[in-house]
């Protein structure tokens, strides 16, 4: 019994060693798996990357080990009692503050897949720290395939070298900055173009921190920044928004924004490359000999600002509903689905027949992955939310109730909101027609109909999908 107790220990004691030497062994890399390592091919590099003080606050979307992203870089915003450095070019508080151009890119693209999918409209607008613009606006429409298509439309390849040029030098101003660098990204790649980071602002992040606005889409900010119309779907309306918004943001925080990388190139290099001669050059201003780069006629230009709406005009009210409706959770953390979405509203605040967009977008949507049954959901998450701020408001008159049904129709949900519909007056009796000829009494009015929730899942009452016990079939 003893042998039986003293073999059991020493086989524990082997044991626990071998463990220990295991565990040391694997936080070693060998000699040989760095040789492996290092015999593959290296990486292709975009750009430098710019190392961050680490004690300069980050912004909350890079996190504490800030990386490099594929095309953009992001600011920084230090306190409002950070010190403030005396040359204003100079690097200092963990980045670069910038004084000079900005470059409000804003794009179309033909689906929701990068990889798949291409860019079917640029637009970029240069303006300088007082936001007056110092080049002419640059607009092209683009053939989503690999070469030329009707109209001698060019193709991204055609664009790259000049696109290139035009950002050189600036900080770029996009908004939903991860779906414009991933189309980006994609198409700069199949173009074969090695293009730098640059620095950027993504005006749906710090509008969201130095702006009272109700929702971040492009249509939300539009209603809030007081432009009209709304119509966010074409590239040149979108920088009509993101110079409006920069304004905003630089009169707030211009000094407190510190970007992890300079623009590059220097601005005077930039001056001497529109100086230059010769075909890499052409496009960059007018008269450079391809008229599809500067502002083709093709391009549609964004009707001038029309004067503010008066109150109770028929669809105002639709409009200031879905323009403020708050962000799921899913366009948030989903780049591709925050674009679905807020074109869908864009097309909803027309006040057009929306319903053949959205059954566009939707088949878009469905090509890049996503099932019938979460779009569905999508859809239905935003008449959701439609409802609950319609709660908020006092009761809808029988022209809004219609907007909210046609909208509902539009989403592929008609029924939506059909128990919001009062029930009719019933009819009172002809007097004298009751028994021994006595009067009539008119019948009561049936009560207004309840509030309630309603799930945009199996359009139940009483809760939302979000409560929904039905099975989801995603």
């Amino acid at each position: 019994m003893d042998a039986l107790i003293g073999l059991l220990l020493v086989t524990a004691a082997v044991t626990v060693v071998s463990l220990q030497v295991r565990s040391s062994y694997r936080g070693r890399p060998t000699a040989r798996r760095t040789a492996q390592q290092g015999a593959g091919p290296a990486p292709r590099a975009i750009g430098p990357p710019s190392p961050v003080d680490p004690g300069h606050p980050v912004d909350p979307r890079e996190g504490p080990d800030w990386v490099p992203s594929r095309l953009f870089a992001y600011p920084s915003l230090i306190p409002r009692n950070g010190p403030k450095p005396p040359d204003p070019l100079a690097r200092s508080e963990g980045g670069h503050r910038h004084r000079g151009r900005y470059a409000l890119l804003a794009i179309t693209t033909s689906g929701f897949r990068p990889a798949q999918d291409a860019i079917t409209e640029v637009a970029i607008l240069e303006v300088d720290a007082e936001m007056v613009t110092v080049r002419p606006p640059y607009c092209a429409l683009l053939h989503p395939g690999g070469r030329d298509g009707p109209g001698e439309l060019p193709n991204f390849e055609q664009v790259a070298a000049a696109l290139t040029a035009r950002l050189s030098g600036t900080v770029v101003v996009v908004h939903n900055a991860d779906f414009v660098e991933q189309f980006l990204h994609a198409a700069f790649l199949r173009a074969g173009v090695v293009v730098p980071v640059w620095p950027a602002i993504d005006v749906s992040v710090l509008a969201r921190r130095l702006l009272t606005v109700p929702s971040t889409r492009l249509a939300g900010m539009a209603r809030y920044l007081g432009l009209s119309p709304v119509d966010t779907r074409t590239a040149v309306r979108q920088t009509r928004v993101l110079h409006a918004a920069l304004a905003e943001i630089l009169g707030r925080a211009a000094d407190r924004l510190r970007y992890p990388v300079p623009p590059s190139p220097s601005p005077s290099d930039l001056a001497g490359l529109d100086a230059a001669s010769g075909p890499s050059a052409r496009g960059l201003d007018p008269g450079g000999g391809q008229p599809w780069l500067e502002n083709p006629p093709r391009c549609p230009a964004p009707p001038p600002p029309e004067s503010a709406p008066s109150v109770g005009v028929p669809g105002e009210w639709l409009v200031d509903l879905l323009t403020g409706l708050p962000m799921s959770a899913r366009e948030t953390h989903d780049a591709c689905i925050a674009r679905f979405v807020d074109t869908v509203i864009s097309a909803l605040c027309t006040r057009q027949p929306a319903a053949g967009e959205v059954r566009r977008l939707s088949h878009q949507l469905a090509a890049s992955g996503e099932t019938g049954p979460r779009i569905r959901g999508i859809l239905g998450q935003v008449l959701e939310s439609a409802r609950r701020a319609s709660f908020v408001l006092p009761a809808a008159t029988p022209a809004q109730l219609q907007d909210l049904r046609v909208t509902a129709a539009a989403l592929g949900i008609p029924q939506y909101f059909d128990d919001l519909v009062p029930l009719p007056v019933p009819s009172a009796a002809e007097p004298g027609s009751g028994s021994f000829a006595r009067p009539v009494r008119r019948p009561p009015a049936p009560p207004p109909p309840a509030r309630l929730p309603r799930c945009g899942r199996c359009l139940r009452l009483g809760h939302y999908s979000a409560d929904c016990r039905q099975p989801s079939d995603t």
